[in-house]
């Protein structure tokens, strides 16, 4: 993603690496503080590998779209898509989020079988 952002001159303003998992609502540390970072417009946009890697649960899903709706977070870019503060863009942010939280409930049950 740092190839892509110096491909298209986007200003990285911080880099966060989350090294442990956690689908419980408020426990991602980092997750947290680059909300805060939006809300005082240290920066307006977010580049990640996959929506994925952001939501892990309704919740982080939810603060991600009322930043873009309160037009603090102005886009995601991931590899190979663009979201902005368009209803369709944020319909398919909203559908691959609850599709994550699909495939990670569903391994939950997999695994106490």
């Amino acid at each position: 993603m740092l190839a892509v952002a110096q491909q298209e001159s986007l200003n990285i303003v911080d880099i966060k690496r989350e090294s442990h998992y956690s689908k419980e609502v408020g426990q991602r540390e980092l997750f947290n503080q680059m909300i805060t970072e939006i809300r005082e417009e240290k920066y307006n946009a977010i580049l990640t590998w996959a929506p994925d890697r952001l939501s892990r649960n309704v919740w982080d899903l939810g603060s991600i779209v009322d930043l873009m709706d309160q037009k603090l977070l102005i886009e995601i870019r991931t590899h190979g898509q663009r979201f902005t503060n368009n209803p369709n863009e944020k319909f398919l942010l909203m559908i691959l989020g609850s599709q994550a939280k699909l495939e990670n409930d569903n391994k939950a049950v997999n695994v106490k079988r």
